[in-house]
């Protein structure tokens, strides 16, 4: 057992470590293809993409393995290329907004008019 001060900076609280989910959504091209549900896979449970000139709103919701909302989650994403990685990085930094114990919208925006193929790796940690 650690000390008292110890298990809150490593986030232990005495209980063990947080809660996590993982998975991944398939994005595919930021502005195009289809609006509509794209795969996920790992402990996501849906996402939906919605299209604009030059970018993506993708929804994506999930839900705690051991049941129940995480309550202010901490969210990190990755971007993988899997097409042609020049046209793929053509692409301004991501933005997460509106986190709630089940959802969170990711803001995609590419920075010209290319063809790209992404997949996003989520990682989310109850606080």
């Amino acid at each position: 057992m650690f000390p008292p001060f110890q298990e809150e900076i490593m986030g232990f609280k005495g209980s063990g470590p947080p809660r996590q989910i993982r998975g991944t959504v398939d994005v595919g091209d930021v502005g195009g293809g289809s609006s509509g549900d794209i795969p996920v896979t790992g402990g996501l449970v849906s996402a939906t993409k919605t299209n604009g000139t030059l970018k993506s709103t993708i929804n994506i919701t999930f839900w705690p393995q051991g049941g129940g909302g995480f309550t202010e989650p901490i969210i990190h994403c990755t971007i993988l290329s899997q097409g042609d990685r020049d046209d793929d990085n053509d692409l301004e930094a991501l933005i997460l907004d509106n986190p709630t114990s089940s959802k969170i919208n990711v803001y995609l925006n590419k920075t010209g008019a290319v063809t790209q193929n992404l997949k996003l790796f989520v990682t989310i940690t109850e606080q």
